[in-house]
This record gives structure tokens, C-alpha cells and sequence, in this order.
């Protein structure tokens, strides 16, 4: 096969298509050559030959370099493969495929790509095609033969369960009372409250909703009397979006309202501060009146000065000291003039004051109005603020109870950790549980086990499991607790059989947790088929994150 480069240098993301045409062209020879050289069976090539009929685990064996399908206790394929080499080791645990993409490069190692890449984790392990040398060799990542690779790529769906240990590991079916059972069927025509009863809340319901958060509220539906089943917990679903929709209207009715409210009472804050205006408008209208008739009088006593001033000049009188007769006469009429003038002026300004300080009770009493007009806006725009929190509130109740009763058909994830003491639950990637639990024996390990909701039995009224044992814990004793602060190496001692610790078996471990009734009523509405439980001494590993399943990582 001739192969054409181009002649000039070609930007990195088209040297990386041309890369994984190459991959593609040259892959399939060299998968079924690894292929050849794996098990020895006949890998399926295409989703139809897998044809699995439930619920998928993928079980990776570190040791054999082995990976293999089982549909419930059948296994349906199995292949080769190279896990992380040295300082890069493929983490072992239990894992849900996150995210897949026919067509990746890595991030982290220069685009290096990543055929049909099925995510474990967001820090960069995944299942993909890749060259598979005969011994681990990767990065991390669980390189699996082209063919093979697409195969399963076409079978597996997001939030399949995938398992990494170091020895095989082969689920096996496991039947026990501590198993989690769901609710039964029910018929949706006669089970519960009908749907008039169902939606009409009233308003006592839908008031008692706008206090709950937005998780409760999506997560705690108000129960119908009668029969729990699946059936029901559907009615109870839809009926509590339906009162969180009436909840949401009465909310944004009662935001209308008050911002009517707040309307009313910008426009009398408004009127209340123009009749203030006016008020202080016309008093200082009145002392600028009285203002101006005491510059007149001002004015006029000047001239009056002025007058008098000029009579007493010796060049207006006759030798014998006194003023010509016309002369007195002109400067009388003037006089007289001016202090008509000056008491006109003294009278007008007096009005004016008085009439100014008129106004004052007016202005007192309009400033009063207005500060009350003002307080009562300043409360409706708090009551408003409450109202828009109120709706943002309801709507994200009602959000979020949608997006619950969307994942309603999806499995969900228990953890059992012996570490926290709790019990984890997520559908979804979403959180939706977590409780106490108590564990017996608790000083002993449980090992760590993954179980799996294969399917309901035949009158769908119980759920058939399928269960293998990931890891097992060593047990602590005093010896090996002294020999670890010492450093030395511990030397066995006779355990007596007393403190001897129970048995590792997905059995025993289920014997010896105690899970609250309250607790499996809410897990039997969400268990069904798909459904993993795991019982683990581990918490919840690191990688546990937004956007990811429950991930538990052993040693």
C-alpha cells in the first residue's frame, strides 16, 4: 500500500486526521493478530454478534490483561488488552463509562488518538483502541483491539459498569435477603389517588410547597395514600409537578401583585413628594417676596437719606439761613413720597414673612406624608424582592423535579462504604440519597463487591442479581498495627477465634450492614434493573466528581 504525504508541513489537527486514517487503514491487521494471540476464541466483530439482552459489566483483569463482557452471568466477549505500564498504572476499582467518542485525541499526550474512546474517569483513563504489545504499556488507559474496540463501542452505553482488579473477576448470580427490592409493579389506572386528586392541591399544598428548597422539593414528592408500587411513585411524580407548576403560577400571581402594589405606591411617594415641592415652593416664593420689599424699603430709606442730605446744603439756602419756599414745598411732596414708599414696603415684606411661616404647618405635614409613602414602597419593594426569590425558588423546584422525574427510568448507584459509614446513592451523576448505615462487626473488613440489577424476575415483583468480588481487604491486627508504627515486618500470631474476622463473601457482607426501613422504602422507589450496589471498605474514591458516577478505587 503506497501511502502520498503531503509535500508541505500541514497543521496539527490535520496531521492528526491523517494520523488516524493511517490507524484506521492499518489497525484491523494488526487487532486480529492480537487477537490471534489472545484467548483464542473467535472475537465478535459487530454489536449484533454481542447481542447482549440486559444490563452490561465489563470485568479488566490487570494480571491477565484480560477484558470481558457479561451480559448478567453470560459472559459475550472477552479480548486482550495492555492496561498502564510502569509509573503510569491503570487505577483498579469500580468505574461507569462517562462519556464516548468515536473519534479523540488525547489532551495530555500530543494528541496522541483514541478510536471509539469509552471515559472512566476525567483525569484520563479510558477504554480505546490502541497497539497492544502483549504486556501493559500504556498510560493508564485499557488499549483494546480495533475491531474489538468497535464492537464494544457499539454495544455499551453511558453509565455501564466497568471493573478493574488485579485477578479475573467473573460475577456470579447471588440471591440474599439484605438484597434491595424494589416496590411492585402496580396498575397506574387504580393504584393511588386519581388525577384530579392528584393535581388538585389546593392552596394549603401548593403554599406548603413555596417554603421546601428546590432538592427536597424535587427529590420528596407528597405521597398518595394506599399501596406503594412503581405505578404509584409515577403518580406521585407527576403530581408533584403538577402542584410545583401551580405552586410556581401562584407565585409569579402574587409577584404581579405586589409589583401592582409597588406601582401604586411609586405613584403616591411621587405625588407626595410634588405636593412637597409645592408647598416649599410657594413658602420660599413668599420669602423671596419679603426679600425683595425689604431691598425696596432699603432702596427708599437711601433715598430719603440722599434728600435730606442735599436740603442741608448752605448753597440751597437764602443769606438769612433758610431754604426757598418751592424748594421746601418739592422736597416735602418728595419726602412724603418716600415714606409712603418705606411703609408700603415694611407692610408688604411683614405679609409675606407671615404668610411663609403659614406654610410651614403644610410642609411639615406633607414631609411627614411623603416619608410614609416612602416607608411603604421601601416594604413593598422588599416584599417584592421576596416574590422574585420565591419564583426563582419555585422554578427551580420545578426544574429540578422535572429533571428527577426524567431520570426516574435510570438505574442508580449504592455505595455501602464500611469507611464513612454511610450509604451513597446517584442517578443520573446526580446525588439523590445519603444515609447511615450501620455495619456489624464493624472493626472487620467487608472487602469490596459490586452487585448488579441484571433484570426483574418473572412477575417483575423482585430484582435478579449478579454479583462478583472486586478486592479483599486485609484484616488488621495488633501484630501487623505494631509492625506497620515500627516499620518491622509482622510475624503471624494466632487469632482467637472470637475476634476472628467474618469472611470476605458478598454474603456475609450484606449480613452485616443494617440499612434503616425509612431508607429501603426510598430505595425501593428508585432500584430497578441496571441498578449497581456496592459494599466496600473504601469511601468514595477520588475521582468522584460533578458530572460522574460514584467511583470506588481499591488498592
Amino acid at each position: 500500500m503506497r501511502i502520498l504525504l503531503p509535500a508541505r508541513p500541514v497543521s496539527r489537527p490535520v496531521a492528526a486526521l491523517l494520523l488516524l486514517t493511517l490507524v484506521a487503514l492499518v489497525w484491523p491487521v494488526s487487532a486480529r493478530v492480537a487477537e490471534a494471540r489472545g484467548t483464542g476464541e473467535k472475537q465478535p466483530r459487530t454489536a449484533a454478534e454481542l447481542k447482549p439482552d440486559g444490563p452490561l459489566l465489563i470485568s479488566i483483569s490487570i494480571a491477565r490483561q484480560t477484558l470481558e463482557v457479561y451480559d448478567g452471568n453470560r459472559r459475550i466477549a472477552a479480548s486482550p488488552i495492555s492496561s498502564g505500564q510502569r509509573g503510569f498504572p491503570t487505577p483498579k476499582g469500580v468505574f461507569t463509562i462517562l462519556q464516548k467518542n468515536r473519534i479523540h485525541f488525547s489532551n495530555l499526550y500530543e494528541s496522541a488518538p483514541m478510536p471509539f474512546m469509552q471515559r472512566l474517569t476525567w483525569s484520563g483513563v479510558a477504554l480505546h483502541a490502541g497497539h497492544l504489545p502483549g504486556y501493559p504499556a500504556s498510560h493508564g488507559c485499557i488499549r483494546l483491539p480495533y475491531t474489538f474496540a468497535r464492537s464494544l463501542f457499539g454495544i455499551t452505553r453511558v453509565g455501564a459498569r466497568v471493573v478493574v482488579t488485579h485477578e479475573a473477576a467473573t460475577p456470579e448470580p447471588i440471591r440474599h435477603a439484605a438484597l434491595l427490592k424494589p416496590l411492585p409493579p402496580g396498575d397506574p389506572a387504580t393504584d393511588g389517588a386519581t388525577p384530579r386528586e392528584r393535581t388538585a392541591g389546593g392552596p394549603t399544598q401548593v403554599s406548603s410547597l413555596l417554603g421546601v428548597t428546590a432538592a427536597a422539593a424535587a427529590t420528596e414528592p407528597a405521597k398518595i395514600p394506599g399501596q406503594r408500587t412503581r405505578a404509584s411513585v409515577a403518580a406521585e411524580r407527576a403530581a408533584q409537578i403538577a402542584l410545583l407548576g401551580q405552586g410556581l403560577e401562584a407565585t409569579r400571581g402574587r409577584h404581579a401583585e405586589i409589583a401592582e402594589r409597588l406601582a401604586a405606591a411609586d405613584r403616591e411617594a411621587t405625588a407626595a413628594l410634588a405636593a412637597l415641592a409645592e408647598a416649599k415652593k410657594e413658602r420660599d416664593q413668599l420669602l423671596a417676596a419679603a426679600a425683595s420689599w425689604e431691598r425696596a424699603r432699603e432702596s427708599a430709606e437711601r433715598e430719603l437719606e440722599q434728600l435730606l442730605r442735599g436740603l442741608e446744603r448752605k448753597s440751597q439756602r437764602t443769606p438769612d439761613g433758610l431754604l426757598p419756599d418751592a424748594l421746601m414745598a418739592s422736597a416735602g411732596a418728595s419726602e412724603e413720597q418716600i415714606e409712603t414708599r418705606i411703609m408700603t414696603a415694611i407692610d408688604e415684606a411683614n405679609v409675606a414673612r407671615y404668610a411663609a411661616t403659614d406654610t410651614e404647618p403644610a410642609i411639615a405635614e406633607r414631609t411627614d406624608a411623603l416619608a410614609e409613602a416612602t416607608r411603604r414602597r421601601e416594604a413593598v419593594k422588599i416584599e417584592l424582592v421576596s416574590a422574585q426569590r420565591a419564583i426563582v425558588e419555585a422554578e427551580t423546584a420545578l426544574k429540578d423535579a422535572k429533571r428527577a422525574d426524567a431520570r426516574r427510568d435510570q438505574p442508580i448507584t449504592v455505595v455501602i462504604s464500611r469507611k464513612t459509614g454511610k450509604l451513597h446513592v446517584r442517578q443520573g451523576f446526580d446525588d439523590v440519597l445519603n444515609a447511615p448505615v450501620g455495619i456489624a462487626a464493624g472493626e472487620h473488613p467487608l472487602g469490596t463487591h459490586v452487585l448488579l440489577a441484571t433484570g426483574y424476575n418473572a412477575d417483575q415483583t423482585d430484582l435478579v442479581w449478579s454479583g462478583l468480588t472486586a478486592a479483599r481487604s486485609a484484616p488488621r491486627t495488633a501484630a501487623s498495627d505494631g509492625a506497620r508504627s515500627s516499620g518491622r515486618r509482622a510475624t503471624a500470631e494466632p487469632v482467637p477465634p472470637a475476634d476472628r474476622a467474618p469472611p470476605q463473601s458478598i454474603a456475609a457482607a450484606l449480613e452485616r450492614i443494617e440499612i434503616a426501613p425509612e431508607v429501603r422504602e426510598r430505595l425501593a422507589e428508585l432500584v430497578k434493573p441496571g441498578s449497581t450496589l456496592i459494599v466496600t471498605d473504601e469511601g468514595l474514591g477520588n475521582e468522584t466528581g460533578k458530572f460522574t458516577d460514584l467511583i470506588v478505587q481499591t488498592r
